[in-house]
C-alpha cells in the first residue's frame, strides 16, 4: 500500500484516502518500521488532504481522533454500516485552498 499511495504522492499535490477495514486482523509490529511505510506517512502530512478510516477497531479510532487534532489532516472514522456516508465525505469538494507550504 505505501508504494501506491508514495506514487499518488509523486503524482498529485493533494490526494485523499478511505481506508475500509472490513476484514481487519491486526496490526504485525514489523510494520511499524518499515522504510516505505515510515516515508509515506511522513509524506502525507503535506499531501493528504482528507483521510477517512471504516471500520477502525476502538484503539485506532482513538489514535486518529487525537492525530485530527494535532495535524493538518482532515480525519473521520466510520463504522462498516457507514461507508457511503465515508464515501460522500470523502469525495466533498474542499471547503477552502489548501496551504500547507
Amino acid at each position: 500500500m505505501s508504494a501506491r499511495v508514495e506514487s499518488a504522492f509523486d503524482a498529485l499535490e493533494h490526494i485523499d484516502l478511505l481506508l475500509v477495514m472490513s476484514n481487519f486482523e491486526g496490526a504485525e509490529l514489523s510494520a511499524i518500521g518499515d522504510g516505505e511505510a515510515m516515508r509515506a506517512m511522513t509524506r502525507s502530512v503535506k499531501h493528504v488532504r482528507r483521510y477517512g478510516v471504516v471500520g477502525a477497531p476502538a484503539w485506532a479510532r482513538v489514535m486518529i481522533q487525537v492525530f485530527d487534532v494535532v495535524s493538518p489532516v482532515d480525519a473521520k472514522t466510520f463504522d462498516l454500516s457507514e461507508e457511503a456516508n465515508a464515501l460522500t465525505w470523502i469525495n466533498r469538494p474542499p471547503e477552502h485552498p489548501v496551504d500547507r507550504a
